[in-house]
């Protein structure tokens, strides 16, 4: 199901100005440089959508390009709001960790702690750690028929069949991406909280951190300045867009139904760096990889990578549905974040990792030389 885009007036699209441009006007420059890596990568066909980079709490660069709806002709500006896809998993895990802070939850203990009526072998032996970190060997909802265009009834009731079946593999010891992962995990926050999974996120994390233009997609209704999204046929600057099939953004739920703005987003990362939504410990237990998963930690990938000659650890989190391709990546220990919200497919966006895609060029950007902020 394709959500209507309401025709509500987008506006135009500006950076943000600086008051007082420090002497050097190193934001300047940077914004200059950031620019021409964005609009190149719109001129091949790669990229629409916005870019949002941010140092401590000061936005450097803030740009939208392309077009949020290109039967209509409205462009993409700062406002647009986008499906984070699973990026929504990271958001999922900030409240399962924030419940664990206050002792509702602990990450070691299994599913029949939290949901005792759970009627499956395996109830006693997959953890929430094992559902954050994707090794719990429960099925992955893309391989049950007909679940992302079904009804909301209808869908949670192939959840907890889903639940019932054979594992693939030994809880803990086999990455397996699943979105059945996360929507688990919102029946545990409802469980823990008496509130609904959206409310809980609501009130303990959204309304927190201040996200005024992000919530859940649902099945009906219009969302407002959401951006459709588009699959991309042939290569480079002769690139053709196509609607994306048809799918209920809903049904991801807890894995994968959030939307909003990259600007909300990047108030999301501020509040899980600076320890507003639980404590620093549980954020670093947050981002700490498994060595014997690789870079596997809970929600996200943190992996080192070299910049200028430079070691640098990053933290990610990929999202993708459809057309829409996003990515939230992480410099903590630079207080870096740079977030770009697509809605075109992008193939090298989630290529940072080997030293390529649009974040990746435009982190290296930044760690090169564009300390000074420039001025909001």
């Amino acid at each position: 199901m394709r959500h209507l885009l309401l025709a509500v007036l987008f506006l135009p699209v500006r950076l943000a100005a600086q008051s007082t441009p420090p002497p050097a006007d190193h934001g300047a420059e940077l914004a200059t440089r950031l620019e021409r890596i964005v609009t190149a990568h719109h001129a091949r066909g790669a990229f629409d959508g916005v870019v949002l980079v941010g140092r401590g709490d000061r936005i450097l660069f803030h740009r939208a390009i392309g077009q949020a709806d290109r039967a209509w002709g409205i462009p993409n500006t700062t406002e647009t709001r986008f499906p984070w896809a699973s990026i929504t998993k990271q958001v999922t895990a900030a409240l399962v960790l924030q419940l664990v802070g206050e002792g509702r939850l602990a990450l070691d203990s299994t599913l029949s702690a939290y949901l005792p009526g759970l009627r499956a072998e395996h109830a006693g032996r997959v953890t929430l750690r094992h559902l954050l970190t994707n090794t719990s060997g429960l099925t992955n909802t893309e391989a049950i028929p007909g679940f992302h265009v079904a009804a909301d009834s209808a869908r949670q009731v192939m959840v907890t069949e889903a639940l019932g079946a054979d594992l693939s593999s030994e809880p803990g010891k086999t990455f397996s991406y699943n979105n059945l992962d996360f929507l688990v995990l919102g029946r545990v926050v409802a469980a823990a909280t008496g509130q609904s999974f959206e409310q809980a996120l609501r009130s303990r994390i959204l309304d927190r951190a201040g996200l005024r233009k992000t919530g859940m997609i649902h099945d009906e209704g219009v969302e407002m300045r959401l951006a459709a999204g588009y699959v991309g046929i042939g290569t480079d600057s002769a690139r053709r867009f196509a609607p994306s099939p048809p799918v209920r953004l809903a049904s991801y739920g807890a894995a994968g139904a959030l939307a909003g703005t990259a600007e909300d987003l990047f108030r999301f990362d501020r509040a899980l760096l600076q320890g507003r939504l639980f404590a620093p410990a549980l954020r670093d237990t947050m981002f700490r990889a498994d060595p014997a998963l690789g870079y596997v930690a809970l929600s996200v990938w943190t992996y080192p990578l070299t910049f200028a000659g430079r070691r640098v650890t990053l933290v990610e989190r990929q999202g993708s549905i459809g057309g829409y391709t996003n990515l939230n990546l992480l410099a903590p220990d630079e207080d870096v974040v740079v977030i770009v919200l697509g809605n075109v497919d992008t193939a090298d966006l989630f290529m940072t990792y080997g030293g390529r895609g649009l974040a990746y060029e435009i982190m290296r950007e930044v760690l090169a030389g564009g300390s000074a902020p420039a001025a909001r």
